[in-house]
């Protein structure tokens, strides 16, 4: 068998249509999430291998939009595909790209030899993309539904499985939701030493398909250590048992989420949801939560319960970290004439479920991340549901050349919106670095590139806005009425860190403001796992035309710090707006 699979894989890195390195790389002439109807819209995809354009190969397009329009074409692969588009309305534009050999075979390269192609997009108006009302009495619902849940005794199960973690406790949960639903069924794992009320709780929950679920052991030293509960969907029996997931795939889980849709009583995804709400229930009982932090998460259809369960709980989930939601925004393509995705027709009972409605009832953060090209979860719904989660802060980070779950070009391609509660957003490309340390420079770009948006000490309200659409600039200014400290960060992770431990790290950013607001900028270091943030005031080194000042400083970087990064803002004193620009990190030896 081992010898058939080596000469399989000789076989298949033979073929003269895979590559490895081969990849398509795509790009708008400007942030895509920041174009207006009617205005011109360009893609640039070109064919690489490794880094370098591969001429001689066919390349075949096809645009799709919200608009309704299809066009298709084809162009070599000698230069680059310089497409121009637009769009009538508010919405979206899909562009996907395939590439040909002489044969008419579709080239396969990055990532793990699959077809090599470009799944992208762009959008217009995206503040203006809104989602379907929904219909009356979804808090009723829930709240009948959440009562008789509670009347049922959590006569918890717990089990004891052989584990290959030494410093890792795992015990399989069992708990019963009602004589109509499957039990709620997972994972809870926790370090062997946890003391009690010590560690916070991140909730996961799992996709569509029908597999023995993990327990999840790399999260539970994320973030220094916690609990984790994995939670099976389906109410399956956590210990992998592959007869019965094939049993129950066949028997129960065709049609799942498309039957029974006319009556919220009788959806599939109320028992799902329910044993979620469980899931947390007897996640609080835990003597060793800490009694404050419990985050929930998950990808496809389990961010989408994690939506749900952030929703029906929203006084005790203090955060929500998701990427490519389902269920969202599904009555995009029958009443709002959209390009629709992979999900049940809408109906009314299913506006209980829609994510976009379960938004408007999360109070906690929220992180997402979704693809400009997924098509199973259209990103027209990842927008409106960022619009309907208006009580905390939300960042919803979008990939070119996604799918769902997957990207097809190396390197960062993200672009994300971000808000804080109800102030108004900012469209910001973010950047992450190549970590190349023989150049010494960490990055060095525009600044509506490599940013986040965070808040020290606390989450005020604030407005960011970018000065215009070209100007490669972000301006930060203080909304009405709000106190404390306004910053954005380029964070760094802990393995940057550590490979620049010892050294100094020198940084500079180009300002433009008034002499009040200068005076109230911050720009420094900050550190994590310090007693005290490290910061440095601004120095003035330079004057440009137009109001623009240089500024920078520098600090070492001491063996304690786990991670950080470079924060510029507003002291309380400062009203904004602030534009910067220009920012370049540098870590040298001396």
């Amino acid at each position: 068998m081992k010898h058939l699979l080596f000469l399989l894989m000789v076989l298949l890195f033979c073929c003269g249509n895979v590559n490895a390195d081969l990849y398509l790389a795509g790009k708008t002439d400007k942030n895509p999430l920041a174009y207006r109807v009617g205005e011109t819209i360009t893609f640039r995809v070109a064919l690489f291998d490794n880094g370098r354009m591969v001429p001689g190969k066919l390349l075949r397009w096809t645009r799709y939009g919200d608009d309704g329009k299809t066009l298709k074409g084809k162009a070599a692969s000698d230069r680059e595909l310089v497409l121009t588009t637009s769009i009538d309305r508010p919405g979206f534009i899909r562009l996907e790209v395939f590439a040909f050999d002489a044969d008419g075979k579709k080239l396969r390269g990055y990532p793990d030899h699959r077809e090599v192609r470009f799944h992208g997009g762009a959008a217009a108006d995206v503040e203006k993309i809104s989602s379907w009302p929904e219909v009356p009495g979804m808090d009723e619902f829930w709240k009948k539904q959440l009562k008789a849940l509670r009347a049922i005794p959590m006569n918890l199960k717990l089990a004891a499985a052989p584990g290959k973690a030494p410093k890792i406790r795992s015990v399989t949960f069992e708990s019963p939701i009602g004589p109509d639903f499957r039990p709620a069924t997972g994972w809870i794992s926790m370090p062997v030493d946890a003391k009690p009320k010590s560690l916070p709780i991140t909730l996961y929950y799992h996709s569509y398909s029908c597999y023995g679920i993990p327990p999840y052991h790399g999260y539970v030293f994320n973030r220094g250590g916690q609990i984790v509960i994995s939670v099976s969907g389906y109410g399956l029996p956590a210990v992998k048992d592959v007869q019965i997931y094939r049993d129950f795939e066949k028997n129960h889980l065709k049609g799942f989420g498309w039957r029974g849709n006319d009556k919220p009583e009788t959806c599939d995804f109320l028992g799902m949801i329910l044993r979620d709400v469980r899931s947390l229930d007897l996640a609080k009982t835990l003597p060793e939560w800490n009694g404050k932090d419990i985050i929930v998460s998950g990808g496809s259809m389990g961010a989408f319960q994690a939506l749900a369960v952030a929703a029906l709980a929203p006084e005790t989930v203090t955060g929500c970290e998701v990427t490519i939601p389902w269920m969202t925004g599904i009555a995009g393509k029958s009443k709002q004439n959209r390009l629709g995705g992979w999900a049940p027709d809408y109906t009314e009972a299913l506006s209980f479920y829609d994510t976009v409605n379960f938004a408007k009832r999360i109070s906690c953060p929220v992180t997402i991340v979704a693809g400009l090209g997924d098509y199973i979860c259209p990103p027209s719904g990842q927008i409106a549901l960022f619009h309907n989660l208006r009580r905390g802060p939300v960042k919803l980070k979008f990939y070119q050349n996604m799918e769902h779950g997957k990207r097809y070009q190396p390197g960062d391609c993200g672009y994300t919106l971000a808000k804080n509660g109800k102030a108004s957003a900012v469209v910001v490309q973010s950047f992450e670095s190549g970590s190349n340390w023989d150049e010494k420079t960490i990055f060095e770009t525009s600044l509506d590139s490599p940013l986040d948006f965070y808040n020290w000490p606390c989450w005020p309200n604030f407005a960011a806005t970018e000065e215009s659409a070209t100007a490669q600039v972000l301006a930060i200014r203080r909304a009405p009425g709000v106190g404390g400290d306004l910053t954005v960060t380029k964070w760094f992770d802990k393995r940057e860190f550590s490979q620049c431990s010892g050294k100094r790290i020198k940084a500079a950013v180009d300002v433009k403001g008034s002499e009040k607001d200068l005076a109230a900028l911050r720009f420094g270091l900050l550190l994590r796992a310090m007693p005290t943030p490290a910061q440095k005031s601004p120095v003035v080194q330079k004057e440009f035309g137009d109001g623009w000042k240089k500024i920078e400083f520098s600090a070492n970087l001491v063996p304690e710090a786990k991670g950080g990064g470079i924060l510029l803002g507003l002291t309380r004193d400062g009203q904004g707006p602030v534009y910067f620009r220009n920012l370049s990190v540098i870590v040298t030896d001396k």
